[in-house]
This record gives C-alpha cells, sequence and structure tokens, in this order.
C-alpha cells in the first residue's frame, strides 16, 4: 500500500487521459441576440478549452463571412446588496454582478445571421490546463507558461515527487535568539507569591510532586474573615440599623517559626522529604531559610512532607477596637504569602492546606526569545517612523536600525539611539496611548536596556506612538530596510513598525513568518491557521502537495470549535482554549505533511495520525468512552472510521461491527502532561502549576495537552469483528472470497489494550474496500466529481458501476 493516495493521478497521464476523455461538446450555440441602438451583443454558453473564437456574419445565411470587429465586454446582471455590520454600525455595499458578451458597435443594419466557431486547445494545452486545474490551485500566468515550456508530464513527475520540490516560499521562516543581557541571579533573586485560600484544615503541608529540593523563606499564614458591623442612624426621629460587612484582618501568622530563624522549631519532617532541614546558606531575610528535601513524588501529601500544625482559634481585634477570640471555620478565607528562590526544582513543590488552598512556585524565568525582523520600503517627504501596538498591551523592542537600501546590514543607521541605551527623550517621543512607554533595565537583547512599548489603546502613528523625526531627511521615493529584533508579550497584540506614508511597514505578527511563529507556540487563532494555510496554498510550489494537505484536512474532518467547547469544560478562557484546539488541528496537519514527504509513506500512517490526534479523539467522542463495567462505549468514532475514513458508507460492515469497533477505542482520550511526555500516551498528568494561583484545574496547569490512554475505561469484553463477512466478487482475485474478520485478542484493561486501536486501523487500511473508497475520492479530486461511492448492495446502481 505504498503511496495510496497517489493512485487517482496516473489517470493524468497522457495516454490514459484519452480513454477518460467523453465525446467532445457540442459546438456553442448563439442563444441571445440583443441589439441596443447601434450596437449589437452576442450571448452564449463558453465552450470548455476554447483556444479562440471566430465570428461569421451576414445578411444571408448561406453567405456568412468573417467578422473581426466582435470584442468581449462585461454587462450587469443583477445587484447584490449586503450588510456589513462593524464597531461603526451597520454598513451597506451593494455588488454589481457581471457577465460577459461579444459586442459589435457602430453597426448600420439592426438585424443580420450570425454563427459563432470555436477554435478548442490543443490536446498538450487541454492537458496543461488540466494537470494545473486538478493538481495545483488554479493557473497562474507564469505557471502556465512554465508548464507548458516543461510539459504536462513533466509537471506531473515534478509534483508527485513531493520532497524533491522545495516549497519556495520567499521570507517565510523567522529568526529567533533566546537571549538577555541583564542576567538573572538565580541565588539572590528571591520571589513573593501572595494568595487567598479557605482554611479547610488546621494542618500546613510542604511537599514535592517530584524528587527535588527547594528554599522557602518568611512563610505566613494569615486567616482573616468579615465581621457584622451594626450602625445607627436616626432619620425623622426614629432609628434606622443599618449593618455592613467589615473586614477583619488577623495581625499574626498562625505559623510559628515561619522565618526559621528558631533553629526548625515546631516543623515536622516525614517519609522522603525527612532531610528538610533550616539552612544558613540561603534566606530572604534574616539569617536562615527552609531549604525543603525530597527523594519522592506525589500529587498529594500523604506520608512523605514538611508540615506544621496550629490552633483553630485566633485573637483579633473589632471595628470598635475590642480584642475578641475567634474559632476558624473551614469555610473561613486565608493569606498565604511566601517567598523562594526559583530554581529547576522549585516548581516540584506545593503549599497546601487541605482543599483549601493550593500553591506552586514558579521556576527559574525562562530566558526571552527575541525575534528578528526587517522590511524593505520607500519613503516619503515625511521622514517619521512610528512604533504601536494594535490594543492595549506591551511588548519589547531592541536594536532597531534603518538603512539605505535592501541590505540591513550595510550602511549607517538613520535612527538616533535605535540600540535604547540612551533615555528616550530627545530622540524618541510618546504620545497618546504610548505615554507609558519607557527603557526597561531587567530584559535586552543587547546592552543595559531596551524599549518597553507600553499601549493603553490602539495606536495608528502620528501622535499615537512611540516615534522619532528623522534627522536628516530621508529622500522621498528612495528605498530605506528596517530591521530590529522584538520580543512579544501581550498575546493577540500586534506591533507595527512602519515609516510616514506606509510605503515600508513591518507588521511581524500578521505576515507569514509571524503566522509560523504563533502556530509553532500555540499562540495562533483559526483565522492565523486560515491564512497560513490559504498563503501556501498560493504561494508554494508543492502545489500537489498543498492540494493533498487540504484533501486529508477535509476527509480526516474534525470541528475546532468542539475542541473549544471541550477546553471550556476544562476552566479555560475562550481565547486560551482557542489557541490549543488550533494547535491539535496544526498538529496533525504538520503531522501529514512530513509523512507525505516520506517517499514510504502509506495511507496507515496518515490515518495512525489522525487517530492519534486529540482533535479527533475529541470530536468524535472517544475523550470520554468508557468500556469498563456496565459502561457502554461510544460508537461515533467507529462509525465515522468505517463510513468516512476507510471503508465508505455501506461498503462490508453492518451496525453490529460498529458496536464491537467502538469497544477498541475505550481509554483513547487526551490530557495535559508534563511536556517531556508529550509522545508518552501512558503518561500521569501534569501537576504542576502556574504560580499564585489557588487551583489545581486543568486551566491551571503547565503542560501540554496530548493523547493519553487510560486504561481503567477501556473495555475488555470481545467479539468479531466483521465475523463470517468475506470480500465481494467484484473485486476479483485475490481478494473476491477472502474472510476479513478481526480478532482482537483479550489484552485486559491495562497499558496494552491500546493497541485494539492500532489493530483494528491496521487491518483498515489494508483492506480492498479503503482501497477502493480512497481510490475513488482520489479520481473525483483530480479527474472527473461524478464518481459514486462504492457499496456492497448489489441492488444499488453504484455496485454496476464498479462491479
Amino acid at each position: 500500500m505504498k503511496r495510496l493516495f497517489l493512485l487517482g493521478i496516473v489517470g493524468l497521464s497522457p495516454i490514459a487521459m484519452l480513454t477518460l476523455l467523453a465525446a467532445d461538446p457540442s459546438p456553442p450555440m448563439l442563444d441571445q441576440f440583443i441589439v441596443n441602438g447601434d450596437q449589437q451583443s452576442l450571448r452564449f454558453v463558453p465552450y470548455p478549452g476554447a483556444q479562440s473564437y471566430t465570428f461569421y456574419s451576414g445578411t444571408n445565411a448561406d453567405t456568412l463571412i468573417p467578422n473581426t470587429n466582435f470584442f468581449l465586454a462585461p454587462y450587469i446582471t443583477s445587484y447584490t446588496v449586503i450588510t456589513n455590520v462593524t464597531s461603526n454600525g451597520p454598513v451597506v455595499i451593494t455588488v454589481t454582478n457581471l457577465a460577459y458578451e461579444w459586442r459589435l458597435t457602430n453597426i448600420t443594419a439592426q438585424s443580420g445571421f450570425y454563427r459563432v466557431g470555436v477554435g478548442p486547445l490543443s490536446s498538450n494545452a487541454a492537458l496543461a490546463a488540466t494537470v494545473l486545474n486538478r493538481l495545483a490551485y488554479g493557473p497562474t500566468p507564469d505557471e502556465l507558461e512554465r508548464v507548458t515550456s516543461m510539459g504536462p508530464q513533466a509537471y506531473i513527475d515534478e509534483q508527485l515527487n513531493m520532497d524533491g520540490v522545495p516549497e519556495g516560499i520567499p521570507n517565510s521562516n523567522y529568526t529567533l535568539e533566546a537571549t538577555n543581557a541583564i542576567p538573572f541571579d538565580a541565588t539572590t533573586n528571591w520571589v513573593s507569591i501572595s494568595l487567598t485560600g479557605t482554611l479547610a484544615q488546621t494542618t500546613f503541608y510542604l511537599f514535592t510532586t517530584a524528587p527535588g529540593d527547594a528554599y522557602f523563606d518568611d512563610i505566613e499564614l494569615r486567616p482573616f474573615r468579615y465581621m457584622q458591623r451594626i450602625t445607627t442612624n436616626v432619620v425623622n426621629s426614629s432609628n434606622v440599623y443599618v449593618t455592613n460587612k467589615v473586614f477583619a484582618y488577623l495581625g499574626t501568622n498562625v505559623l510559628k517559626n515561619g522565618g526559621f530563624e528558631s533553629g526548625y522549631s515546631y516543623w515536622t519532617n516525614a517519609g522522603g522529604a525527612s532531610a528538610s532541614t533550616n539552612d544558613s546558606s540561603h534566606a530572604h531575610s534574616g539569617s536562615s531559610s527552609l531549604h525543603v528535601v525530597s527523594t519522592t513524588g506525589a500529587n498529594s501529601p500523604g506520608t512523605s512532607y514538611v508540615r506544621q500544625g496550629f490552633t483553630n482559634s485566633y485573637q483579633t481585634t473589632n471595628t470598635w477596637g475590642d480584642t475578641v477570640t475567634l474559632t476558624t471555620a473551614i469555610s473561613d478565607q486565608v493569606i498565604l504569602t511566601y517567598w523562594y528562590l526559583p530554581s529547576a526544582n522549585s516548581p516540584k513543590l506545593r503549599l497546601q492546606l487541605g482543599g483549601g488552598l493550593n500553591s506552586t512556585p514558579g521556576g527559574i524565568p525562562v530566558t526571552p526569545t527575541w525575534v528578528y525582523v526587517k522590511a524593505t520600503g520607500k519613503a516619503t517627504a515625511t521622514s517619521q517612523l512610528y512604533l504601536y501596538l494594535n490594543g492595549t498591551g506591551d511588548c519589547y523592542v531592541d536594536d532597531m536600525r534603518l538603512v539605505v537600501g535592501t541590505d540591513p546590514d550595510v550602511g549607517p543607521n538613520l535612527l538616533q539611539n535605535g540600540n535604547f541605551e540612551s533615555p528616550l527623550a530627545g530622540s524618541w517621543t510618546n504620545s497618546a496611548d504610548f505615554t507609558g512607554s519607557a527603557l526597561s533595565s531587567t530584559i535586552a537583547h543587547s546592552g543595559n536596556s531596551s524599549l518597553h512599548l507600553v499601549a493603553t489603546g490602539s495606536g495608528g502613528g502620528a501622535n499615537d506612538s512611540v516615534q522619532q523625526n528623522i534627522t536628516p531627511a530621508l529622500v522621498s521615493n528612495q528605498t530605506y530596510t528596517v530591521s530590529y529584533w522584538y520580543l512579544p508579550s501581550s498575546p493577540r497584540r500586534n506591533l507595527t513598525v512602519r515609516l510616514s506614508g506606509s510605503l515600508l511597514v513591518s507588521a511581524p505578527d500578521v505576515e507569514l513568518p509571524g503566522l509560523n511563529r504563533k502556530l509553532d507556540t500555540a499562540l495562533a487563532s483559526l483565522s492565523d491557521y486560515r491564512a497560513w494555510f490559504s498563503l501556501h496554498a498560493v504561494l508554494s510550489q508543492r502545489q500537489l502537495f498543498e492540494v493533498l494537505s487540504q484533501f486529508w484536512e477535509n476527509h480526516f474532518v474534525t470541528q475546532q470549535s468542539k475542541s473549544v467547547e471541550y477546553l471550556n469544560n476544562q476552566g479555560y478562557d475562550s481565547t486560551t482554549a482557542g489557541w490549543i484546539a488550533t494547535g491539535w488541528e496544526f498538529g496533525e496537519m504538520t503531522k501529514w505533511r512530513n509523512a507525505m514527504l516520506n517517499p514510504n509513506c502509506t495511507f496507515y500512517d496518515l490515518l495512525k495520525i489522525s487517530a492519534e490526534s486529540p482533535a479527533m479523539i475529541v470530536y468524535l467522542d472517544s475523550a470520554g468512552s468508557r468500556g469498563n463495567g456496565n459502561n457502554i462505549a461510544n460508537e461515533n468514532y467507529a462509525r465515522e472510521l468505517l463510513e468516512l475514513f476507510t471503508m465508505g458508507v455501506d461498503n462490508g460492515y453492518d451496525q453490529t461491527d460498529i458496536v464491537l469497533m467502538s469497544r477498541a477505542w475505550t481509554g483513547w482520550s487526551v490530557e495535559i502532561v508534563d511536556p517531556a511526555n508529550v509522545n508518552n500516551p501512558f503518561a500521569a498528568q501534569s501537576v504542576t502549576y502556574f504560580p499564585g494561583t489557588n487551583s489545581t484545574s486543568r486551566a491551571n496547569t503547565l503542560g501540554s495537552w496530548a493523547l493519553n490512554f487510560k486504561s481503567a475505561n477501556h473495555g475488555t469484553n470481545r467479539g468479531a469483528i466483521f465475523g463470517g463477512k468475506t470480500v465481494p466478487a467484484r473485486f476479483g482475485p485475490p481478494w473476491a472470497g477472502l474472510a476479513y474478520q478481526i480478532a482482537l485478542p483479550a489484552r485486559g484493561a491495562v497499558t496494552n489494550g491500546m493497541q485494539d486501536g492500532y489493530d483494528v486501523i491496521m487491518n483498515l487500511a489494508n483492506l480492498p474496500f479503503t482501497s477502493e473508497y480512497i481510490s475513488v475520492k482520489l479520481c473525483r479530486l483530480f479527474v472527473h466529481d461524478d464518481f459514486p461511492n462504492p457499496t456492497t448492495m448489489a441492488d444499488q446502481p453504484e455496485y454496476a458501476f464498479y462491479d
């Protein structure tokens, strides 16, 4: 089954094409003759594959002579009114719909006889046009000339050799550099976290989710509660009582020795954390801190922890200044504040107060990844350069150059303070929504600082940007190149750098390199993915590769919006859910494209990518399918796997086969796992959480969503899929009459139960029904659209078509 997806293209060879062509179309017939003053018009249905038309006219039908005065001209057929709803209200647009006719002007006679003749394309030209319309996204003038020159068969051979055709999209790559010229000191840069939870219990724990160690200091746990304050107002000689909720705050820390200045008193170690102790080599304040050392890992304290118990009563002062003793309740709120020293292990630590408070420290800050950008264009008479964002947000810019010509590294920098090492005043001006922009002394691509571009609204250029008046003035209509390093910060905020007049514009987030970068980093919206797909379809030299990419995207159909809905239910906001869901779509597409570039690719390889895709697992409801106990497996994926992806509708299976096959897919699900485990379907859920939030939801978890097999959900009951069925006679030898039953072995509800799914798709990929169905779809794509679906039902006309 090597290169199964290429079967339909064989029909495009010159010899095979002759056997597929029907009789030549009938000659064109004039169906409208219109006279308007001194103008006559002829209308007719265009002849397919016409090279030229010849018009004949005369006053006698028997003596028509060629008339070369006809010319092609548009005429109005109708008007369409479209209403677009914009932020400024509805905008009504009237679209003029046109068609074309052959026109004759300055006529002297109002009547006559006319005939049209057609010169068909040569067979080679027709094949070239057919090839470009079927194997590519239509002919362009330069591509039509190239294919005509090299010959259509040579073009077919070129496009079939997909891995030998360069993509050929100019300026589509991006350059990244992870660096910060201002170093982070891992031994002194203590970080504070403060968050609110509830007093679910009176024992405070520190434990690790994996073996490791970390330093903590100045841990404070402060309960607080709202108290009622009754105020009496006298209104019209009557007392009116007003009850207000007043915040009462506990002034002392319920944890003792939270600064670890009294040795290790009040704290207890157990299990793998027994080596934890106070440490005098590191401290946020005072002379020592807590060094948590653990040889074990778990998602709860269990028997391995550092902990301290505290009393459930405390004293505080009410709003009248009275000292009162309060008893804590599990619903009482509490503020946790602590300092930690970021390290590779610090995100493995958890601080917990039962189910009421969970906190994870962060790790060493990620080194900023800068993006290199360059753009070339022309200047106008106004010598101003603008930097702005399209909305509220921020980013960093450094090492900006503007030079004459097209090489960003040649020539003097025409900008003052382009490296942002001097104060902005005197070289750069902040205006309107960008007055908060300033130099950053903590992040820089090079040197000691960069521009921190801060926007409170959408910019637009002059007087709403960070801008520079360039002196001496630029030469109008001369070519210049701008280059810079850019650190995106706020998602969904696009940077624009441009010269006045917009003849030189750099928009690194919305051009193809930016789309590639956002897709690679899972920060792309669905519209970004669509733009990426369309640009590749238009610009790539691998036209057959792009056509087949879309074919497999449509064949193995999924629904991004259903992935968004699933992720919304995991606690994600719609924007973040959209990024992850788009990443799932792009991930499967990337794998298909890589597979197609491998000459040994088979249909099984493509089917396996689809089966393993989180987008598919969620779309057809395998994610929650359970077959254990009395649970009934969800049939959606099994049904569509047969109907849409492999065998086709009513082609060699029945409802019993769908039911039996659905059990093979129970346990196939998705999960957020540590990035290192993204290719391990048996990995446990990530237990690393965003620092500073009191949540253990998946939306608060650090990691990557991936295929995950939940063995406890897998069904172990078995039945023979396609039991007793044989291949129909229409397939001929060696297939006809062969049994194609799939008998899955009893594997049990363990990790190797996942193999059931792989066994199923391996069998399906090699069935003649699947070869037939996929070949038919490819014939529709590459030959003509009228191939019917195959079927095993002998009373259907489709059966006779293939018999």
